[in-house]
């Protein structure tokens, strides 16, 4: 298509006229479940972001962003926030690599290439065939790494030897090589951005993202990683390859701290139409921890102990507010 290479301008200013959520007092509790909170102040965090995403494109050149915190402070949010607006106004696409420390279903490289290549729901010889025709079209003609990607998608499948289905990795180098290869014609056609979620977790995401940055890259390819910081312990081989990547000229960091009381009265009062005293209730208990406050609410939502008034949402006369064993 004469439009494939063209890419959309993005834009010198992330920051959009904001319209406060309109709150139906006396109602919504029933869906609070499904709201999202969203990005509430860091307006110099997000400014970051959107300057390195601006370099990115711009000198069609890779870089890393590690945005660094505790669990619970937006790490994952803020990140999210920037897949998001990078791609509502500028075409930018973005694939998350989950991790946990449960390694489910969902987790790792695997979950990432079994969603984003065309295999799902065929065999072995389809999911290849379907996936070569895929990589060609972005740019990667070779059978093998069609085969390659397809064994990384399903590691656990069992394939009869002898069939020339199947791929032989003898170390992580050759599978970091083949990823490599994959995001880079990825970006090759649109900027992308990788976002690594819970790095800390992740030994080859680790080893991705610094391959990626080794070589000479000239696509617009930017690097996210999020980390927990309370996992990650001085002294220890994770701290010193984080390090290492930070110290890089193409990688920069965020270090998140607690919002301020201004910030988490904001965002409570933003989460569901909470009182003003209520909010900064809320917001003493949380110690500017969001996603602290995010649960603490949901609880007194399942145990149905707020009631509307003009002002929003505000406690029952004599509701048990104790914290939750589960939560402290």
């Amino acid at each position: 298509s004469p439009l494939a290479g063209i890419r959309p301008p993005l834009p010198e200013d992330w920051q959009t006229q904001r319209h406060t959520r309109t709150h139906l007092h006396g109602a919504g509790l029933a869906l609070f479940s499904l709201r999202t909170a969203g990005v509430i102040g860091r307006e110099s965090e997000r400014s970051h972001l959107w300057r390195a995403l601006r370099r990115v494109v711009g000198n069609q050149r890779a870089e890393c962003v590690l945005i660094e915190g505790t669990s619970g402070s937006g790490t994952s949010t803020l990140a999210q926030w920037l897949a998001t607006r990078a791609h509502e106004i500028g075409g930018v696409r973005c694939r998350v690599v989950h991790h946990s420390s449960m390694r489910g279903d969902a987790d790792g490289m695997s979950a990432l290439l079994s969603w984003s290549l065309p295999i799902q729901g065929l065999d072995r010889a389809d999911a290849i065939e379907q996936t070569n025709k895929h990589l060609s079209a972005n740019g990667m003609p070779d059978l093998d790494d069609a085969i390659g990607l397809v064994q990384l998608a399903r590691q656990h499948e069992r394939v009869d030897e002898g069939q020339g289905l199947s791929a032989d990795f003898s170390n992580q180098t050759e599978r970091i090589a083949l990823l490599s290869r994959y995001f880079i014609a990825q970006a090759e056609r649109r900027a992308l951005i990788l976002w690594l979620d819970n790095l800390h977790l992740a030994s080859e995401g680790m080893a991705l993202a610094e391959h990626l940055l080794k070589i000479d890259l000239d696509v617009p390819l930017m690097i996210l990683g999020t980390v927990a910081t309370e996992e990650v312990h001085e002294g220890t081989d994770l701290s010193s390859r984080l390090e290492a990547l930070v110290s890089r000229p193409n990688t920069s960091r965020i270090q998140l701290k607690p919002l301020d009381t201004d910030g988490q009265v904001a965002l409570i009062r933003e989460l569901l139409g909470l009182d003003l005293a209520l909010a900064a209730t809320v917001e003493q208990r949380c110690g500017g921890n969001p996603q602290f406050a995010v649960q603490l609410v949901s609880d007194w939502v399942e145990r149905g102990l707020l009631v509307p008034s003009e002002e929003g949402f505000t406690l029952r006369p004599g509701a048990d507010t104790a914290i939750p064993n589960d939560m402290i």
